[in-house]
């Protein structure tokens, strides 16, 4: 029985489903305090993200659609990173180096909107479920002449993440868009990612 609905529901779908390729580039600013465990987030790296995503876009109906695809954000490291410990009168102002921030998402997206339809501004309400990726770059600081004081060790860790989200897309064209939204992913150890994000996004319709 469960077969048959699930081949109903494959069929259905392949024959009224609407599918496109979307790369959006944008940008993502972290608001959430806790925002990877990281104290001197702001002030090591870049407060807004550069962001990359590729997705597949399947249009079930003029109200619900299914989006899974990869999303890579990158924060480099800051000019001026800042040194906890402040400045040593023995040392002198110290120069700080390190590696940058990166994070990739392996994401299914389900997107409802209201009102349905081809319409120039689409707001939407969205649902997340992904696999994160993470590498936290190792940040190091020297006081002259030559000590040597790593702050940061490089961090990798990966997790399962869920996630809600609004917004809205703007089209100003038939395959470019112009997508505002708020979003909030959350890992079952309580690592939280709220984040403000704008996206240009190219649609490939199939």
């Amino acid at each position: 029985m469960t077969k048959a609905i699930l081949t109903l529901l494959f069929c259905v779908t392949s024959a009224f489903a609407q599918d496109a390729i979307v790369v959006s580039l944008g940008g993502r600013l972290p608001f959430s305090n806790t925002y990877s465990d990281l104290e001197l987030f702001r002030e090591d790296y870049w407060p807004i993200g550069v962001n990359a995503g590729l997705a597949y876009d399947l249009e079930v109906n003029g109200w619900l659609r299914i989006l899974s695809g990869l999303e890579y954000t990158l924060y480099p490291l800051s000019s001026k990173p800042v040194f906890p410990g402040g400045y040593s009168a023995i040392f002198g102002p110290p120069s700080g180096s390190g590696e940058d921030f990166h994070r990739l998402l392996v994401n299914i997206e389900c997107r409802v909107h209201w009102p349905s339809g081809q319409n120039i501004f689409r707001p939407f309400v969205q649902i997340d479920g992904a696999y994160l990726l993470e590498r936290i770059g190792q940040i190091t600081f020297v006081f002259p002449p030559t000590l040597m004081e790593v702050v940061d060790e490089r961090l990798d860790r990966h997790a399962w993440v869920f996630g809600f989200g609004i917004g809205s897309e703007l089209w100003i064209s038939q395959h470019l868009r112009i997508e505002p939204s708020l979003q909030y992913l959350s890992s079952i150890d309580e690592h939280m990612y709220g984040s403000l994000a704008v996206d240009l996004v190219y649609v490939f319709r199939l």
